[in-house]
């Protein structure tokens, strides 16, 4: 190996993308990209994962800034990146199509992306050539509540003749069963992908996009982006640009209001591109026959005497950052349960590691003899309540958990998808907003409906003084939405 690649292959990852970050404002290092992509090759598994993690720990940073700033130097970093990936053998695909585009350097492919974000508003008469309608996905499932669904919901009421193709992951056909004229083409973005992985996924995305217009005249079909990581945040084209529109989510707002959250700032966009005034919510369209099995849960569970419901969900969505550390979630439990006639459900998460946390729990409870019991979603029709006051782990898919609080009394969350279910479902919802880089993190992507109470939490090694401050907010939130769960109408 040579002396530079020895050096090279030394330097640490993270570091490295830190060295980026901290000169980003003034003058940024472009060379320390370039050094991450390099690592990102790596013969040696674990440091090509590291590199691509810090890597994109970098453009995460620059998003979850929501600011034009971040906006312009995301785009620069993905180009770059892109510009590695296109030099190397294994990106000559990648190189060939591009050029096809005209995409010959870096500086054509960042004009292209600052001139979709100047598109003007959608014609009348542009309107009725109109026959289809491709959305991408956002690629979480909470991000395609908040977001995505604001966008199917408007698009389908002002083009209701035109059919909807949705691409994304496998959840987009859950959350839009019942919405008419769609349809979903499944579509994963390798979350867990190496650096060439995540970067190379367009051309499949090209291609299916090229088979949705082929045979459709200019203008009969519009793609929406809605920001995805599918199309890079809008960089790389799917369809002409003239009827290419992105969503800006990460711009700054301040010229409207730095405040709102992601889906009214979804409806003021839409509202000037269709010329429209109109405003709608995050929703579901769960299939009718599943819910009436998870009111028919609820209603034994109350039959028995409980009084009060709450489902928890303690997912993260792979982000280790949003958990309140402390014990914080066996004393929320045991803080609940001391009231009586309350039943907690408290949903298992999805993967290997909050399963584990949610079999700790319930391991912790059941030798304080607490009430216990395990359900799942193909069982919920025959579960058999033994108690009035416990705790019941339940565990299903995305569409379960959906389900289950939208039938509960009150949900209770970290900033992740739960959060934007409950929102969907107008659930009472008390939300433990921890690991946020900034306010404006808080506000783009807290729900703001009436139903959602959120408590923002400090990043700091938590003590006894500060938990208790926080488990006493939490318990007088819920003991509020309680009060009007019990209150007579």
């Amino acid at each position: 190996m040579a002396s530079s690649s020895i050096a090279l292959a030394q330097k640490d990852p993270d570091q490295l993308a830190d060295q980026f970050l901290a000169g980003a404002q003034i003058d940024p290092d472009f060379s320390l990209i370039d050094q991450l992509c390099s690592l990102s090759f790596s013969d040696d598994p674990a440091i090509a994962c590291k590199a691509t993690r810090a890597t994109f720990s970098v453009i995460e940073f620059l998003c979850d800034d929501f600011s034009d700033f971040g906006i312009a130097l995301t785009s620069e970093v993905l180009v770059r990146i892109l510009q590695y990936i296109r030099s190397t053998p294994a990106g000559s695909k990648l190189d060939s199509l591009l050029n096809d585009f005209g995409f010959t350097s870096p500086e054509i492919l960042l004009e292209r992306f600052k001139n979709l974000y100047k598109k003007a508003p959608i014609s009348f008469s542009d309107r009725k050539k109109v026959i289809k309608i491709i959305v991408l996905s956002r690629v979480t499932a909470g991000a395609d509540i908040a977001i995505t669904s604001i966008l199917v919901k408007r698009l389908s009421q002002t083009f209701p003749s035109a059919s909807l193709v949705l691409i994304g992951p496998s959840h987009l056909q859950e959350m839009f069963e019942d919405v008419p004229n769609t349809r979903c083409i499944s579509y994963i973005y390798r979350n867990d992908g190496t650096l060439f992985e995540k970067m190379t996924s367009w051309p499949e995305l090209l291609d299916i996009a090229r088979e949705e217009t082929l045979g459709h005249q200019t203008g009969e079909v519009l793609l929406f982006d809605p920001d995805s990581r599918l199309s890079q945040l809008g960089l790389l084209p799917l369809i002409d640009d003239e009827h290419t529109y992105i969503f800006p989510s990460r711009a700054s707002q301040a010229r409207i209001s730095d405040n709102k959250n992601l889906s009214l700032l979804a409806n003021e966009w839409l509202n000037t591109m269709l010329a429209e005034n109109k405003k709608v919510y995050p929703h579901l369209t769960f299939a009718a026959p599943g819910m009436s099995l998870y009111r028919n849960f609820y209603s034994a569970v109350k039959a028995g005497g409980c009084t009060f419901v709450v489902t928890i969900n303690f997912g993260v969505g792979n982000n280790p950052a949003k958990i309140i550390e402390g014990h914080f979630e066996e004393a929320l439990l045991k803080r609940l349960l001391e009231t009586p006639n309350t039943v907690v459900v408290l949903d298992s998460g999805r993967g290997v590691n909050e399963l584990k946390r949610i079999q700790h729990l319930l391991q912790v409870f059941n030798n304080a003899h607490v009430h216990t019991a395990q359900i799942t979603d193909t069982a919920i029709d025959r579960f058999s309540k033994p108690f009035n006051h416990g705790l019941i782990a339940f565990k299903g898919p995305l569409c379960a958990l959906g389900k289950m609080i939208d039938a509960t009394d009150c949900f209770i969350g970290y900033d992740s998808c739960g959060q934007h279910l409950a929102a969907a479902t107008r659930t009472p919802t008390v939300i433990l907003f921890a690991g946020a880089p900034n306010t404006r993190f808080i506000h783009r992507w807290a729900p703001t409906n009436k139903e959602t109470i959120t408590i923002p939490v400090i990043n700091e090694p938590p003590n006894n003084t500060s938990l208790l401050s926080l488990l006493n907010q939490v318990e007088t939130a819920v003991n509020n939405l309680r009060s009007k769960t019990l209150a007579p109408v």
